[in-house]
């Protein structure tokens, strides 16, 4: 068997599709790992990308090899059963038997690959212990990169007081005007620390929040998506992030500190994007952790949130912001459309920038945001775009994000490693 699994490409397979396939099957052979449903979905994965690399007569000839290299198989296991029954068994070889008549059915026109595609599997990752990880386009300074949350925290505190001067302002008319006036020196003071210490209070319970809201799944250690955003976290100098997945056409992150980030991936774009596409979102996302976005938003938020905590809900709390804070908002959303910029690069040096600048363009294609979404549309990969002013906007529009990815106008700002 070890002989068979190590063979360099046969003839019928001159570009290496199978190459992935057999590396992993040999791997988990090596650790007596083999299910049988995990071994129908590697070869269906493999007679699916045959067909769609190879074309007219190299199609039959690919799958007619892949039919010879089963029959191979089906040899040496028999011969394990008889020398080592424990490493071997009949579900197995059946096993064997189906996925050979299954592979060499005259081809159907292939699905689009994607990760929640069964049809398409991707090449199944190494074991948990020692995973096949992504190859890093560019080797980034994570370490470099990481910003403090100290000067977001001296600009809203700077905000707070402008939004008490607009307030007093605005009140005058009511006749209360003055009496704002009258306590602004007060104001100044507990204003800023009422709402300091309610947002770092607060950022744990919003972050856990938005999870529940958005409907967050934990995926296992050997899922593909927790694979590539361990190997790229490791590429940035960041501890592995929690991941999971959602319900909606989006993804982001969301934490407190670098060592508790937590990314969301929506199932839906697991259905129309590439794997090179998704390990470019997961890459953007690590951006906004490892340059210390996600803290920095998380904190904005709750601040901003803490100044009109009189409004018992999250619209009557955006309403207030908007009317009473509309400096910071205005300002928060400036800020908010930067950092898109940085991540899109972030994710283009992980993955490619073809890969970046293809998941933006189906980014741009999918379905309308929701209402959850909207609520939670400063943290996503895909927010909220004002057709009235692009000062409204939580992010740039898809044009400019990917002229940005392709003029490298970002890309060339990060730090490498020497």
């Amino acid at each position: 068997m070890e002989a068979v699994l190590r063979k360099p490409p046969p003839d019928w397979d001159q570009r290496a599709v199978a190459a992935p396939y057999l590396s992993a099957l040999r791997q988990h052979f090596d650790q007596d790992a083999i299910e049988p449903s995990w071994l129908d979905g590697l070869f269906t994965g493999l007679s699916q990308e045959l067909r769609a690399v190879y074309r007219d007569q190299d199609v039959d000839r690919a799958l007619e090899g892949l039919d010879r290299l089963l029959a191979k198989y089906d040899l040496a296991e028999k011969e394990i059963r008889t020398q080592n029954p424990s490493r071997a068994s009949a579900k197995i070889l059946e096993c064997w038997n189906r996925i050979a008549r299954a592979a060499t059915t005259k081809p159907t026109p292939p699905p689009q690959q994607s990760y929640n595609n069964q049809a398409a599997v991707p090449p199944v990752e190494t074991p948990p212990s020692r995973p096949k990880t992504p190859t890093t386009r560019l080797r980034l300074n994570g370490r470099a990169m990481h910003k403090s949350a100290v000067p977001t925290w001296i600009f809203l505190v700077a905000m707070s007081w402008v939004a008490l001067i607009w307030g007093a302002i605005i009140s005058l008319p009511f006749g209360i005007g003055l009496a704002v006036f009258a306590s602004m020196m007060v104001g100044f003071i507990t204003v800023p620390a009422w709402a300091t210490l309610w947002s770092w209070l607060g950022m744990g319970a919003v972050r856990d929040s938005t999870l529940r809201s958005m409907n967050f799944k934990d995926v296992p250690p050997d899922h593909p998506l927790a694979v590539i955003s361990g190997a790229f976290a490791r590429d940035l100098d960041l501890p592995p992030p929690r991941i999971g997945t959602m319900d909606v056409a989006n993804a982001f992150a969301m934490g407190t500190r670098r060592t508790d980030a937590t990314i969301s991936f929506g199932t839906p774009l697991l259905e129309i994007l590439s794997p090179d596409e998704v390990a470019a979102i997961i890459g953007h996302e690590l951006g906004h952790v490892v340059n210390g976005d996600m803290r920095r938003m998380m904190l904005m938020r709750t601040f901003q949130n803490a100044t009109v905590f009189y409004m018992l809900t999250q619209r009557g709390k955006q309403f207030a912001r908007w009317v009473i804070c509309w400096a910071a908002e205005l300002m928060i959303l400036g800020s908010s459309r930067q950092r898109e910029f940085y991540a899109d690069a972030i994710g283009a040096a992980l993955a490619g920038k073809d890969a970046m600048i293809s998941a933006l363009r189906k980014l741009e294609r999918a379905p309308p945001l929701t209402t959850e979404e909207k609520t939670h549309a400063r943290f996503m990969a895909r927010g909220k775009l004002s057709s009235i002013a692009n000062l409204l906007s939580t992010h740039p529009t898809f044009q400019e994000r990917i002229a940005a990815v392709e003029q490298e106008t970002y890309l060339r700002r990060l730090p490498r490693r020497s």
